[in-house]
């Protein structure tokens, strides 16, 4: 079984991380993007995180982006996740309840 692909583009803009991401989100690639997040996430800052590219997220992705969160708010750090309305990661965010405690905002689809 092929690993699933993950494209990631991070960088940091004054006191805000944003992180793109493109790809599956599952086991094989969530340290991948955690450790992306983690290396953009300014102390007291904001870390956007683009899922609008993201065409799977399982359930190690959605614990993964809970952990961030989580990394986050020791630092004062604000998260927040773009991520298209109707797609994959909305209905997971929705379906899980993580949408009632990160900062989602959606695009519509394309």
């Amino acid at each position: 079984m092929a690993s699933a692909q993950l494209d990631i583009e991070s960088h940091v803009q004054d006191i805000a991380g944003v992180v793109r991401v493109r790809g599956e989100i599952d086991l094989d690639t969530i340290e991948q993007l955690v450790d992306a997040i983690s290396a953009v996430t300014p102390p007291g800052g904001e870390v956007e995180i683009d899922l609008c590219g993201v065409g799977f997220i399982d359930s190690a992705g959605i614990a993964g982006l809970n952990r961030c969160r989580r990394q986050a708010l020791e630092v004062g750090t604000e998260v927040v996740v773009v991520c298209v309305e109707d797609g994959p990661v909305a209905k997971l965010l929705h379906w899980t309840g993580l949408e009632r405690v990160i900062d989602v905002r959606f695009t519509p689809s394309a």
